[in-house]
């Protein structure tokens, strides 16, 4: 990807952000394409610019309430000339209410660019977190100790063939 292609992408995890922070629905939903897919850190699916909007301006109404946030672009690989797949993280801090605290979340993003610039097609969003359990079945269920785990390890064999 060219310089000129990833300060779009960029331009985009700005306007993002810009528009969290401002807590303007309707300004995030237009970093997205008008049929765009959103599915969120709970597994919402919606379609659509406009369901994109009025899902966020819920939230920032509500749930996320004078939340701050900051998206940024980890990696981005174009996949053709117009199209691009990003990896988004966000850093989110809500200051109260049941999702107070900060928040991390890591997304998969498809981006197309048209006349205009680049848009978010897709964006499937995952909240960090650690797996619930002991330490140790942790370790073998996110692959840290190969060896450990028979179902694991088969699976990365098979992939590798």
């Amino acid at each position: 990807m060219d310089t000129e292609g990833r300060a779009g992408i960029d331009r985009v995890a700005t306007s993002l952000t810009e528009a969290w922070n401002a807590r303007d629905g309707l300004a995030f939903a237009n970093c997205f394409t008008t049929d765009a897919d959103f599915v969120n850190i709970f597994a919402l699916h919606v379609v659509g610019r406009e369901a994109v909007a009025k899902q966020h301006q819920f939230i920032f109404d509500s749930i996320c309430r004078g939340s701050r946030i900051t998206f940024s672009i980890l990696e981005a690989r174009a996949l053709a000339d117009t199209i691009v797949l990003a990896h988004i993280a966000a850093d989110l801090r809500v200051p109260e209410g049941p999702l107070a605290g900060e928040i991390k979340t890591l997304a998969s993003a498809v981006l197309v660019r048209d006349d205009v610039g680049w848009l978010i097609a897709s964006f499937h969003n995952t909240r960090e977190q650690q797996p619930s359990g002991p330490p140790e079945r942790n370790d073998r269920v996110l692959g840290r100790n190969e060896g450990s785990c028979a179902i694991c390890d088969a699976q990365m064999t098979s992939a590798a063939d």
